[in-house]
């Protein structure tokens, strides 16, 4: 029985479809079918389909619509869907009859002519059919295009006002047919007139509105376009206020422009208005026409401060008013600045910056950063490093207004990476929390942040500054209210407020520091970890001149006036540009930063905050950057390191991450490529020097040097640091004066350099009080102008009671092996406060260095009028510490306390000294004062003594003390004081005239005492003899009537005195303004003889690159030699060649004999030929070195000056190449010139009847061969003699011979050229004789056996070179070397036999005698042998000095004097070592060992 069959759903068909699935053709269910059952299968019928439509007939335009309709039938009723297709691509799918394609555009690019379109209908079984039809595509039509012309975005658009409307409207392949508008989609007109296609309507309703604008075109094409518009109900609706408001008004500020925003599409032009302070009335003072944004306004009043604002005018009505612009007068008296914008916003930006992945690789990826840098950026819940004050807000106003607002900043130490804010590594030296501890500490439980507050306010009158502190900070104690310096008046108002008034600035800022429960603090637990004395969270109050803007930004932005020359920045924060950054001319970095060299003036004003840092680079023109401006260095890092690896302890400072710029130093980048290891905030390089730079009322923000002045004239004022670094260093050739500044920082404020002046300046260091740095591994300094006055320093945030070098107000780290001298510096009118600054801890340090034969001196500093309120807890030192094993010696002297205060007390003693500084034999006692110089006395009220006055007498003089005068050759690097401690007569003076009725003082050594003006008046001989009397040696003789004198120096003005209130040594200074017994003096002749004073020989370095001339054989010649590398870094002389020369000017006079040696490299040794005045004098040796790098000295040689004595040029002639020439030492030893005038016939002897004739005054019946003779006895000449004669008589014949001979040995000889009287003369070689002790004349003739000549006169020149005495006093306690005794300050003791001392001292006593003077005391004496050293260490014997024995170990010293008279084979020594035979038993105590001679330079 066939089964039953029944119709079934079709997903249910396509569920069973191939139930019996191995036939080839696929069978459909009829009815039911169980999987169990047999099932009954028909074969699928395929689709059939048609296309009605479009026909084969059709022409269609390429993008136009068609629709494709198709008859799609199946047998089976089965049909999935139809697929369409254009050329064989696929179009869409249709899945329901009547399987039409609606709507198909033809492609815009579809090729011309025929197209096929296919229709392709699918079954379920996946049987298909298709049909075709061919069309013909032509080209497509291009529909017009409209564009809106009126109204524009400017247009006003008011109710019931016509409204024009025109557009652009086109067609590429027609024309245009019309074009229609409509309103809120209803039609309000048409137009088909070009080319505007124009319509006018009248707006009958306000509000927003769609416009709407079809063009059609000629084909029925259609373009159409949207926009909104709105219409206003009244005019007044669109006069839209201006903004941005900015204004230029340079001195003489009799001019204003003012600029603003035109934000209104009908204004017909605008009112510029202004309002005194303190009044209610506007006062148009310029219009400005439609569309204008600025107004120039002449003859400008800008006396009073004022308020301008900007509004848009339309007939009688104008806009609102713009925001006001407030214009500061010359007036004001006091002026405050708004809180900077957004500093407290949170705001951030993002960029795209390369940074380290976690492998240490460097990717870009995207970072955030804040406009405002965290205090620790990876706990930014800590708030930012700089913001709005946490403690403290301030109100300020003068006497008699009202108080205004002025916003109070806070600064903590800013972490730089992303560590936590309490990790260990941010403390320590050169780290963000420094050494004093400013941060949190991981385990440190009491350890806290610091923070330091601040406010700048301009108050030209003194004003009252209301100070509140927030109360969650705690109450204020009055009593406990730390202000310095001290204010005007203090007055509690509150528990949390409290007045202060303080003074006006006029030239320069005022710095105040406010220390809120200062005691408190200190005892807080929390301050436990940073010591017992410590200042949290210190508000500075700085009162500012009242300055005049040159001109004004909006917020945000940075505007260029000038043509560039003024740039003007903001309100606001500004991150860097390196186009504001780097100013000055030349410079490029490839891809980066160029020199701006059109800025000439940078201002900034007090609500903006830059983060940038700055480099002048002008060389030929001043620039000025100033306001009120915060400058900081939070984007940037600070200290050059790996920035992967960090530093030494793996810190790394400054994250990549953090910001753009935190990988760049704050001045990185610069075109110039200039650097610093000091990574500093601002530098100044620039070398312009007519006018200077100037930086004026910033405040700064940074963690290392504040500012860097390396080249150039500069001016710093009133510029502040209140981060946690800061301060200022000079280099170079850069002068700097600094005035009204307030400077920071952790470690030295400054170094002192040689061209600074300082004035009215504040000093805070944040550790132990370091700001004046003397110097730090240099060589030399002299000569440093530094003038440094008015200067406050206050108290540090924390104490060291274990003091660094680095550390105190004044420091050094100069070093003995190093330092030569640091000279100079006046420190005037300072104001210290607080216990934590130690003030003086200057020192020559000993770092064990190894440089031997050295002597290091910090001089002349002086420091008055110091007022120091609290004594330091750290004492104060002056302390030069030598190296006696390497014959290192450190001095400190001319220190000058001027006025010096310490707690009340005048320190003016010895005690008081001593009570508070701890100093050594280093410092040099009697050339420290303690006292201040009085006024110059008129030198007319002075009665001149001159008549009592012992001129050309040697005077012993003794002081009121009892003791003798004496200039004190034992006191090392002191210039030979004169000093009232002598106990006998040894040194006398010869007192001369001077001229004018002034004295002078001329000691044994030929030297002239003088009172030196710049050294307190402390009297000294000359540093080198002279025979010229200055200024400084001429006294005034004063008759004190009382068998006593003074005297009265006109260099000084003022009395000599004893001053023996410090040193025991007894100094003399011209410092009285009285005579008193301190200032009266006895003389008495002295018991010796009276020294011969001579010319001093004068020693010359001629550097060889500094010659007048150079040439070769040809002649001069300008390149004949050139510059090289020379000894010590310096320059030298190279490519030296065959009769090459140098040479130089030197304009000597008297000059018996040069000593001359060469310093020279190369690979060859040469004889030099030495020239003067183009004479050859002879040669000297230049050694070989064996390289170019190396220079030696070569020997000194002797040579003789040309006849006369005079030396003009020295010219210096290298026989062959092979050598550089660096110098050459020259010693030009001068003659004293001597005459020696006798008559001829007053001769002792003759021979062949030569008679004495003219009454005895000439000599006649002179023949041939016959000869006088004179007993002469002179001393040795050091140039040749010039013997002159009279020849008288009419007998004199020519060709007579007139032979000299001293002691019988020929030395010259005259022939007579003419017959009759006559003069004749003749050099006679004398130079370097040991004199004449008997001159012999002969007279000879070849041919004349009769009477030759009578003679009248007879004249000699010559001249003698002076003896230079030597005094040596030995430093006892500087021996080289001891054995078998002990060498103390004050004695040798603990001699045994064969004991003894060396000492490097040079001798250079030739074969003169030694006189050795020793003080002894105590046991049996001894025979004392003195043995000099020579260069190669051997030793010859100098002579023997007996000690006897005697007295007792306690009695007044004994005195021996002896003989050193050995034979020598040399006459220099380098050294010199004593030895004492006692024949087994104690010798004595020596205390003083003194050896004299003379010898010939």
């Amino acid at each position: 029985m066939s089964p039953k069959l029944k119709a079934i759903p079709l997903s249910i068909l396509l569920a069973l479809a191939g139930c019996n699935d191995s036939e080839e053709k696929k069978r459909v269910v009829i009815n039911d079918c169980e999987q169990d059952s047999s099932c009954e299968t028909v074969p699928n019928v395929a689709p059939s389909i048609s296309i009605i439509a479009p026909s084969t007939e059709l022409s269609i335009n390429a993008g136009e619509a068609l629709t494709v309709s198709t008859i799609a039938e199946d047998a089976d009723s089965n049909i999935k869907r139809v697929d369409f297709y254009w050329n064989g691509a696929f179009i869409t799918s249709v899945i329901s009859a009547p399987y039409t394609l609606e709507n198909f555009y033809v492609p815009v690019n579809a090729t011309l002519g025929k197209n096929t379109i296919v229709a392709m209908v699918v079954d379920t079984q996946d049987e298909v059919a298709q049909a075709t039809v061919d069309i013909d595509v032509t080209a497509a039509l291009k529909p017009p295009t409209i564009e809106l012309v009126l109204p524009t975005h400017k247009t006003p658009l008011v109710l019931n006002e016509s409204l024009s409307l025109e557009v652009l409207a086109t067609d590429q392949d027609g024309s245009i047919d019309r074009v229609e508008y409509y309103l809120d989609g209803e039609l309000i007109g048409q137009s088909t007139t070009a080319p505007n296609y124009s319509i006018d309507y009248t707006l009958m309703s306000f509000g927003f509105k769609k416009l709407t604008m079809k063009a059609f075109d000629n084909d029925g094409q259609l373009h159409q376009v949207d926009t909104m518009i709105s219409v206003a109900k009244t005019h007044q609706t669109l006069l839209i206020k201006p903004s941005q408001v900015y204004f230029k008004s340079e001195a003489p500020y009799d001019e204003i422009t003012v600029f603003w925003g035109d934000n209104s599409e009908n204004e017909k032009g605008f009112k510029v208005e202004q309002k005194i302070e303190g009044s209610d009335t506007w006062t148009n003072i310029g219009q400005a026409g439609e569309n204008e944004t600025e107004l120039t306004i002449s003859n400008f009043d800008r006396t009073e401060t004022s308020y301008i604002r900007v509004k848009a005018l339309r007939d009688d009505l104008e806009s609102e008013s713009s925001e006001m612009l407030r214009l500061v007068g010359t007036n004001d008296t006091l002026e405050v600045y708004p809180v900077i914008p957004e500093i407290s916003s949170g705001k951030t930006l993002s960029t795209n910056k390369q940074v380290y992945n976690s492998e240490g690789t460097l990717v870009t990826r995207k970072i955030t950063y804040p406009a405002f840098q965290y205090q620790t950026p990876n706990e930014r819940g800590q708030g930012q490093a700089t913001r709005a004050s946490s403690y403290f807000s301030v109100e300020v106003k003068t006497l008699d207004s009202e108080l205004l607002s002025s916003p109070v900043y806070e600064t903590r130490p800013q972490i730089r990476n992303f560590l936590a804010q309490n990790d260990k590594r941010h403390t320590g030296q050169d780290k963000p929390y420094q050494a004093g501890r400013y941060g949190v500490v991981e385990g440190e439980l009491n350890s806290s942040i610091h923070s330091k507050h601040w406010t700048n306010i301009d108050a030209s009158e003194d004003v009252i500054v209301r100070v509140k502190l927030d109360p969650t900070m705690g109450a204020i104690d009055i009593s406990d209210l730390e202000i310095h310096p001290a204010p005007i008046d203090t007055v509690k108002i509150d528990e949390q407020t409290f007045d202060v008034t303080l003074p006006g600035a006029t030239d320069f800022t005022r710095h105040y520091r406010i220390a809120v429960n200062r005691k408190a603090w200190a005892e807080s637990e929390q301050s436990e970890y940073r010591g017992s004395i410590t200042i949290e969270s210190p508000l500075f109050v700085f009162i500012n001149p009242v300055h005049l803007a040159p001109a004004s930004a909006p917020m945000g932005q940075v505007k260029e006036f000038n043509d560039g020359a003024l740039v003007v920045f903001g309100a606001g924060v500004h991150l860097p540009k390196t186009e504001y950054q780097f100013l000055g001319e030349g410079g490029a970095v490839a891809g980066g930063a160029t020199g701006n060299d059109k800025v000439r003036e940078i201002y900034a004003p007090g609500d903006a905050y830059l983060q940038y840092g700055f480099l002048f680079k002008n060389n030929s023109y001043p620039i000025k950057a100033w306001g009120r401006a915060i400058y900081s260095d939070e984007m940037f890092n600070v200290y050059t390191e790996d920035d992967k690896a960090g530093d030494a302890d793996g810190y790394v400072w400054s994250d990549r991450a953090r910001s753009p710029w935190s990988h760049l130093d704050a001045t990185e980048g610069n075109p110039w490529q200039i650097t610093h290891a000091s990574n500093p905030h601002m530098v100044l390089d620039g070398s312009y020097t007519a006018e200077p730079t100037v930086i004026d009322g910033f405040t700064n923000i940074s963690t290392t040097t504040g500012i860097l002045v390396t080249n150039g004239q500069s001016v710093i004022k009133n510029y502040k640091d209140v981060g946690y670094g800061g301060g200022t260093y000079q280099s170079g050739s850069a002068k700097v004066e600094y005035t009204g500044n307030l400077f920071v920082n952790s470690g030295d404020i400054t170094q002192l350099h040689k061209d600074i002046t300082m004035s009215n300046n504040t000093s805070y260091n944040l550790y132990t009080g370091a700001s004046f740095q003397l110097g730090t591994d240099l060589e030399t300094e002299m000569g440093i102008t530094a003038q440094v006055s008015n200067h406050t320093v206050l108290s540090s945030d924390r104490l060291n009671d274990e003091l660094l070098s680095s550390q105190s107000v004044f420091n050094s780290q100069l070093t003995a092996a190093k330092l030569v001298e640091h000279a100079g510096g006046v420190f005037e009118n300072f104001e210290f406060y607080g216990q934590e600054s130690s003030i003086f801890n200057i020192q020559v340090w000993n770092r064990e260095e190894q440089a031997t034969d050295t002597t290091s001196i910090i001089s002349d500093k002086t420091f008055k009028n110091f007022n120091v309120r609290q004594a330091p807890v750290n004492a104060e030192n002056l302390i030069a510490e030598s190296d006696l094993s390497l014959n290192q010696q450190a001095y400190i002297r001319f220190i000058h306390f001027d006025n010096l205060v310490i707690e009340g007390t005048a320190i003016n003693n010895a005690s008081d000294f001593d009570s508070y500084f701890n100093y050594n034999e280093g410092l040099l006692l009697h050339t420290v004062t303690l006292f201040s110089m009085p006024s110059m006395i008129d030198e007319s009220s002075v009665v001149n003594g001159y008549a009592s006055a012992p001129i050309d007498q040697y005077v012993a003089i003794k002081a009121d003390n009892m003791s003798y005068v004496q200039s004190d050759e034992s006191l090392p690097a002191s210039f030979n004081p004169l000093t009232a401690n002598a106990s006998s007569d040894n040194d006398g003076f010869v007192v001369v005239s001077a001229g004018d009725d002034y004295v002078a003082l001329r000691d044994f050594s030929g030297r002239y005492v003088q009172a030196d003006p710049n050294r307190y008046g402390y009297v000294h001989v000359q540093l080198e003899p002279s025979d010229d009397i200055s200024e400084w040696a001429k006294f005034i003789w004063v008759d004190n009537g009382d068998s006593t004198f003074s005297l009265f120096s006109k260099a000084t003005g003022l009395y000599v005195r004893l001053e023996d209130s410090l040193s025991t040594n007894a100094p003399l200074y011209a410092a009285s303004d009285e005579i008193t017994a301190s200032e009266s003096f006895e003389f008495e002749a002295h018991s010796g003889e009276a020294p011969v004073f001579g010319k001093p020989p004068i020693s010359v370095k001629l550097e060889a690159e500094e010659y007048a001339r150079v040439g070769d054989s040809t002649g001069e010649k300008a390149d004949a030699l050139k510059p090289t590398n020379g000894a010590d870094g310096g320059s030298a002389l190279g490519w030296v060649g065959a009769d090459d020369w140098a040479e130089f000017d030197v304009n000597m006079s008297d000059v018996a004999y040069i000593k001359i040696k060469s310093l020279t490299a190369g690979f060859q040794n040469r004889d030099l030929e030495v020239s003067v005045n183009g004479v050859s004098l002879g040669v000297i040796p230049a050694k070989s070195s064996g390289n170019w790098g190396t220079y030696v000295w070569s020997e000194e040689a002797k040579l003789n000056a040309p006849s006369g004595g005079v030396i003009s040029t020295l010219r210096i002639t290298a026989p062959g190449d092979g050598i550089n020439l660096d110098a050459f030492d020259v010693t030009f030893v001068r003659y004293n010139a001597q005459e020696l005038n006798f008559n001829a016939g007053s001769f002792d002897s003759e021979t062949g009847g030569i008679k004495a004739t003219g009454g005895g005054v000439n000599i006649g019946f002179v023949k041939n061969d016959r000869s006088v003779s004179y007993n002469l006895n002179l001393d040795a000449s050091s140039i040749d003699t010039k013997a002159t004669l009279e020849l008288v008589g009419g007998s004199v014949k020519a060709g007579t011979v007139i032979t000299f001979l001293a002691d019988d040995v020929e030395i010259g000889s005259a022939t007579t050229p003419v017959a009759g009287p006559q003069t004749i003369s003749t050099m006679l070689s004398t130079a370097g004789n040991t004199g004449i002790g008997t001159l012999k004349i002969v007279f000879t003739h070849p041919t004349d056996t009769g009477f030759l000549l009578d003679v009248s006169t007879i004249k000699l020149e010559y001249g003698v070179v002076d003896t230079i005495k030597v005094v040596e006093n030995l430093v006892l306690d500087s021996a080289s070397a001891t054995e078998i005794l002990t060498a103390k300050t004050d004695k040798l003791d603990n001699i045994k036999d064969m004991a003894s001392a060396t000492y490097n001292v040079e001798l250079k006593p030739g074969d003169a005698d030694i006189k050795v003077t020793m003080e002894h005391v105590g046991g049996g004496g001894a025979a004392v042998s003195f043995y000099g050293i020579l260069s190669d260490d051997t030793e010859e014997m100098l002579g023997t000095v007996n000690l006897p024995g005697g007295g007792g170990w306690s009695d007044p010293y004994l005195i021996a004097e002896g003989v050193l008279d050995a034979v020598r084979t040399e006459g220099t020594y380098k050294a010199l070592r004593f030895v004492f035979d006692n024949n087994g038993t104690y010798c004595c105590n020596v205390g003083s060992v003194q050896l004299e001679y003379e010898y010939l330079p």
